[in-house]
């Protein structure tokens, strides 16, 4: 690939020692004759990193339903021959930029994709797809590698283990996910040799130990390198070090006959610094300083929002190589193509990939990076090339720097590397309080660390997060009188400088919408996510002062003004943000992950990751849950309860705005009809009497005691006497007050509705609490019942607990859509 450029008398002498090199040198002396670079001496270059690749799904469901079915959505179109997977003009669009991007490798993601590419017809059941189907994918896919191999674009496919065709599963008994017998190795080593043996343009197949089981190691050894060895040239094989450690990796590498590379994670599942992950270089010195090609890029906490930031990947590029990095499949700057291309990130990948520094020779042949200026000159005149409107490219530049630091800064200190992470749609206030930093965090869904210094058990990573070069300080310790390394409110000041400056900038872009080349609309889509990013940063900088705020004026070191004016000026930018959205994702269904943690901080890793939860949740939902937020605190700040008390996502649900009261008990007097108190002395004792519980608990209340390890619900409703109807909307609201716990056991206090037909698989609006004596809670719920008539309302506690009830409402909203039948 590497390539020579010569000045001549009458233009320029390109050289190379194959066709990709004189591409790539043609396409260099372009891109610096449209910049006015000219080169006045000779000038070779070779690109840094030799693996510069994408990334794709393969566009076929063909059965599998890992990660929640990430594949399902392309069953509709899997069996169609018009789809885009067979448009040619596609793929010389794609094709064409991999080679303007200098990407020489496209990596097709699928757990099993045999069935869409292979014919095994001496297997019972393999087949999905009709026999005509199947010969157009293999044509087609034979095309594609014929078309990449011109422009030197190796294609490879990221496979995950263990999984068969349904077919195959179904014919056979065995499971079609994580089923190591002899009989599902066989089928795989035919697989993998089937595959090179009907497409000997393949580059290579890159896979893992895992995810089911996690640690196949000894699988990965027999049936996937047992097959490809059986070829008489194997091909690459790319082991991805998940749910693995080096030693398994070495297994595999020694038992293999062809090349073999190690793969790691760029930063995990998010992109949160400017350099690559530590853990590279020491994946790669475990097993002897072997290379290492990486995987990963924009996280899902970029989603829906802007991002191109040229030195933050040229930080990247250049940091790789000396982590033994060799290349990298950069994922994530196609996200939300529909409304704004990140153009400017993917010319950045393709400029510093190849050469981060941008070396070139100065008159006395010395090299030097160039300094920043001279690349700022370059993107400014890129910018004003590309909208042919020069005026707009300081300000767009700028504007894509700040605009870009916001999402990326900001998990310096709420950090979070899991894609189940979403900041952008903003988090309560004890998020604040209770998330990890940069320097705190471990990793999610790991049990503990080996004498090893390795997670446990082999679920993801090897080892636990690394030192990033920055120490970051968390709210609570901050406002406990810590200080060390960055600060909370150093983070805050950053993100406003940012968003400040940027909106600025944005509204001096907005008038030339007409002018630039592409037209208005792509224009102003592109500004709107900018401002959605302004947006965020405002929300983030003022709720992380308030979160301080908060912690202080616990301490008596602050007033309730010092707190309530950050915090309604942060939900005022995320009702800003969700109005961009909304011009931006008008109607769109969006789901989210968000936080169900329901106890007080601090956390342990596990108590978050296993709390988080998938659901229905936009911009505006955010933006009505923060001013909900916001009067939740304003109140705490004014009544001054004992113990000062924060709401977590589920507390900040809507009450039905239409809803009517149809019971509330405040414990005094008779309970109402269709409250029922369940004791069962001596061991599970409920009573209504006085209690030791501070306000906002009063008066007589119900004092609930368990003193056996099992389930017990000591509040309930009778469904015969208090029906929950089929397709209204309850809210129901209570406080309670922790006197004794069962900590031991977890989430050890919930409540929700539950139907005795059913059964407790199908509770609805469930929520896992706990927390030890002493802690102060106030339960939402909301919920919809639907199939089952004969719904009901319970307090559960498992294990040895005591606690006080009080202060109970139940609200219904109007019915909404039509209920399933009831059974």
């Amino acid at each position: 690939e590497a390539f020579a450029l010569a000045p001549t008398a009458d233009g320029y002498r390109v050289s190379a020692n194959a066709a990709s090199g004189l591409m790539y040198g043609l396409l260099d002396l372009r891109d610096r004759l449209e910049a006015g670079d000219r080169p006045k001496e000779l000038v070779v270059s070779k690109p840094a990193l030799r693996l510069r690749g994408d990334s794709l799904d393969f566009p076929f469901y063909l059965g599998v339903d890992l990660y929640n079915g990430r594949w399902r959505w392309h069953q509709s179109i899997e069996g169609k021959a018009d789809s885009w997977w067979f448009d040619k003009g596609h793929w010389a669009w794609r094709l064409k930029r991999c080679a303007d991007l200098r990407i020489n490798a496209l990596l097709l993601s699928h757990p099993h994709p045999f069935p869409a590419l292979i014919d095994l017809p001496e297997t019972k059941g393999f087949a999905y797809f009709p026999p005509e189907h199947l010969k157009r994918l293999q044509e087609h896919f034979r095309w594609i590698l014929d078309e990449a191999e011109a422009y030197g674009v190796k294609v490879y496919f990221l496979t995950w283990n263990i999984w068969t065709s349904p077919g195959f599963a179904k014919a056979t008994g065995v499971k079609q996910e994580g089923d190591e017998t002899p009989l599902v190795r066989q089928y795989t080593r035919l697989c993998y040799r089937r595959l090179f043996e009907t497409y000997p343009k393949l580059a290579g197949v890159m896979t893992l130990a895992g995810e089911a089981p996690p640690g196949c190691v000894d699988f990965v050894r027999d049936a996937i390198v047992g097959g490809l060895n059986e070829l008489p040239a194997p091909p690459e094989l790319l082991f991805w070090i998940w749910c693995s450690y080096p030693e398994d990796a070495k297994v595999v590498f020694d038992e293999y006959k062809g090349a073999a590379t190690l793969v790691h994670y760029l930063q995990y599942e998010q992109l949160f610094r400017p350099q690559a992950d530590p853990r590279i270089k020491r994946a790669s010195e475990a097993l002897g300083g072997v290379p290492v090609v990486t995987l990963g890029g924009l996280g899902t906490a970029t989603g829906w929002l802007y991002w191109s930031d040229p030195y933050y990947t040229r930080g990247i590029m250049a940091d790789l190589p000396k982590q033994n990095g060799v290349g990298c499949f950069f994922q994530g700057l196609d996200s939300f193509d529909f409304v704004a291309k990140k153009w400017l990130g993917w010319e950045a990948l393709g400029r510093y990939w190849w050469d981060a520094a941008r070396v070139q020779e100065d008159g006395a042949g010395m090299q030097a990076p160039p300094p920043r200026a001279r690349e700022d000159d370059y993107w400014r005149q890129r910018i004003a090339r590309l909208y042919g409107v020069p005026e707009v490219a300081d300000d767009f530049l700028n504007a894509s720097l700040e605009t870009s630091s916001i999402p990326t800064r900001l998990l310096a200190l709420l950090h979070r590397q899991t894609d189940h992470f979403m900041p952008q749609f903003g988090l309560p206030l004890t998020e604040y309080l209770g998330l990890p930093t940069l320097s705190t965090y471990v990793f999610e869904n790991h049990e503990g660390i080996d004498d090893q210094g390795r997670l446990t058990p082999r679920l993801g990573l090897t080892w636990p997060n690394p030192d990033w070069g920055e120490q970051v300080t968390g709210v609570a310790d901050f406002a406990a009188g810590k200080t060390d390394g960055t600060t909370p409110l150093q983070v805050a000041d950053e993100l406003q400088r940012h968003a400040t400056s940027a909106l600025a900038r944005v509204a001096r872009l907005r008038p030339f919408a007409d002018k630039a080349t592409g037209g208005a609309e792509a224009w102003n889509r592109c500004l709107d996510q900018m401002e959605m990013n302004c947006h965020l940063g405002e929300h983030t900088a003022e709720k992380i002062r308030a979160a301080v705020a908060w912690e202080r004026w616990r301490r008596k070191q602050a007033t309730p003004d010092e707190v309530s004016a950050p915090l309604a000026k942060s939900a005022e930018a995320m009702d800003r943000m969700a109005q961009v959205a909304e011009r931006l994702y008008p109607g769109m269904d969006i789901h989210t992950w968000r936080p169900g943690i329901s106890r007080p901080w601090p956390w342990t890793h596990l108590q978050i990751w296993q709390t988080d939860r998938y659901r229905k949740h936009n911009f505006a939902d955010s933006a009505a849950e923060f001013q909900r937020e916001l009067d939740w605190v304003c109140d705490e700040l004014q009544t001054e309860y004992p113990q000062p008390l924060l709401p977590f996502e589920d507390d900040l649900q809507a009450k039905p705005a239409d809803a009517r009261l149809v019971l509330r008990y405040d414990f005094e007097g008779q309970p109402p009809a269709g409250l029922k108190l369940n004791s069962f002395p001596p061991d599970a004792l409920a009573q209504v009497g006085a209690g030791t519980a501070p306000l906002p608990l009063q008066g007589k209340r119900l004092v609930a005691e368990h003193k056996t390890d099992n389930f017990w619900f000591p509040l309930t409703t009778d469904p015969t006497v208090l029906p929950l109807a089929l397709g209204r909307t309850y809210w129901v609201r209570m406080d309670y007050w922790i006197l004794d716990d069962a900590e031991e056991l977890g989430d050890w206090l919930s409540a929700g509705a539950r139907t005795t037909e059913g059964g407790w698989q199908n509770d609805v609006g469930a929520r896992y609490m706990g927390g030890p004596a002493g802690t102060r809670g106030r339960l939402t719920l909301s919920l919809t019942p639907s199939t089952w008539s004969d719904y009901y309302l319970y307090v559960s506690l498992h294990g040895k607990a005591k606690l006080e009830l009080d202060n109970l409402e139940l609200w219904e909203g109007r019915a909404g859509p039509p209920p399933a039948a009831a059974q």
